[in-house]
């Protein structure tokens, strides 16, 4: 064999090597996620919705250090999930029974501008993404919540009956997204509140996180107490960017508190023909 030939064929396998390596290290750097699984295991691609429809396996709950309690024993939550890398989804969640605790509702009981007692309406988006220090792995996606339509506002209530203490009587709750930094995606421009794990109860009732590519019929979404702060999107070319997630409560009579919201809800999606289908999450 000619030096010549040699040397032609020596630079056609470094070429392929070096070729295979760059193709590893763009298909690493490409990797995005999560994204929403439905059916039978299928990818929920960009452009592509489903139904959501949940409700509240647990009452939830709004901690305000410092402050006062709010418990809504049941929430309803309708939207949809929205493809792409990473997975969306918009929601509207009526909270319902909302009251101080220890209280009764017509002892002291919270509600949006224009709601009966105790009913409180929330519109927000959500993202799929990682905790922090997992990106990329089969582990756990957590979802992401935003205010909508506002950048950092979730909701305002009132606070009003004929027990709340004099310091809470007709006064107004707002709660606030303070995360850092400010997202901005495809949907929306917001900072983030809280933070909740996919994941679904076992035979017991107990929470059970899910990991990529396990789908079920009724997932869960849960919102820990103490609540998870930190978490990684990849909106930027497929690499981690880290942000956090925290709430603030800022009430009418001048004071302000970090809040927390703790709770699980049951999912459902449904396809175009109102059926039920399976929901799970992937890294891709």
């Amino acid at each position: 064999m000619t030096t010549s030939l040699k040397n032609t064929i020596v630079g056609l396998v470094l070429s392929a090597v070096t070729v295979a390596i760059v193709g590893v290290g763009a298909a690493a750097a490409q990797a995005e996620g999560p994204v929403w699984l439905h059916g039978a295991n299928v990818l929920l691609a960009a452009g592509e919705e489903r139904t959501l429809n949940s409700e509240s396996e647990t009452t939830f709950k709004l901690t305000i250090a410092g402050g006062p309690a709010i418990e809504c024993p049941t929430s309803l939550d309708t939207g949809k999930f929205i493809g792409g890398e990473p997975g969306f989804d918009l929601d509207e969640v009526s909270f319902e029974g909302c009251h101080v605790q220890g209280k009764t509702l017509a002892e002291c009981g919270a509600a949006s501008a224009g709601m009966n007692a105790g009913i409180v309406l929330v519109e927000l988006w959500t993202m799929l993404a990682y905790r922090a220090g997992h990106f990329n792995t089969n582990e756990e996606a957590l979802d992401a919540v935003f205010p909508d339509p506002s950048d950092e506002e979730f909701v305002a209530f009132t606070l009003t009956g004929t027990k709340c203490a004099a310091e809470l009587n007709n006064v107004t709750v707002t709660v606030l997204a303070t995360g850092a930094p400010l997202l901005e995606t495809a949907h929306f421009s917001a900072k983030c509140g809280l933070l909740g794990q996919l994941g679904l109860l076992n035979a017991a009732g107990t929470f059970v996180v899910s990991k990529s590519g396990e789908l079920e019929q009724n997932p869960a979404l849960n919102f820990p107490e103490p609540a998870i702060a930190e978490a990684e999107y990849t909106l930027a070319g497929g690499v981690a960017t880290p942000f956090t997630c925290h709430l603030e409560a800022d009430v009418s009579n001048g004071f302000k508190g970090e809040a927390t919201e703790s709770g699980i809800m049951l999912i459902e999606a449904l396809n175009s023909s109102g059926v039920k289908e399976a929901i799970g999450w992937s890294l891709k």
